[in-house]
């Protein structure tokens, strides 16, 4: 496919980083619409994006070398991919939580402040409507919305803070909530 210059190759990259041209994204997307396993694989692509992040947040990422924070960089649109299937009319909220929480820094980093107010939002409105979260990850929703709409007076997300502060299961999610409310308040 190289050969035949529909895909592109980094080789100064270790592995090599493949991407698709546009013309053959936009082709191969119009193809995967028609597709009755399109489901399948917008699920598949979504758990591996997860997976990716999940592996990158356990690695301190004061400790990554910049070529390695470099290819993390170059997932961002795979990440918006995966974010904009997960809270769609058919994906699946909870990889979308899962996705936006594990690791904050990249991605308010790589989509933005807008478009990280609107999928915060999304995964806020995804856990009220009862998709079920990991107790740090519903901590980190409801404390990253806080923050980003503090101007407009978001008390609720704030007291849902508080509530897991005094009455949370999860002792992790406590501490961590407690942080969040002690950085919200002399932040």
């Amino acid at each position: 496919l190289v050969a035949k210059s529909l895909l592109r190759v980094d080789l100064a990259q270790s592995p090599p980083r493949y991407s698709l041209l546009e013309i053959t994204r936009a082709y191969a997307l119009e193809r995967l619409g028609a597709d009755p396993g399109r489901q399948a694989v917008c699920r598949r692509h979504a758990q591996y994006m997860l997976v990716l992040v999940q592996r990158r947040a356990d690695e301190a990422s004061e400790t990554l070398p910049q070529s390695a924070f470099l290819s993390y960089s170059a997932q961002a649109g795979n990440f918006r991919t995966a974010l904009e299937w997960s809270f769609g009319p058919e994906g699946d909220p909870a990889i979308g939580i899962a996705l936006l929480a594990t690791d904050f820094h990249p991605m308010a980093l790589y989509l933005g402040e807008s478009e990280f107010r609107m999928r915060s939002r999304q995964a806020l409105d995804a856990m009220l409507a009862g998709t079920p979260a990991d107790p740090i990850h519903e901590v980190r929703i409801f404390s990253v919305f806080h923050y980003l709409s503090a101007a407009d007076g978001n008390g609720p997300a704030l007291d849902r803070l508080h509530q897991i502060v005094e009455c949370g299961v999860d002792a992790g999610a406590r501490l961590e909530a407690l942080y969040q409310v002690h950085a919200h308040n002399f932040g």
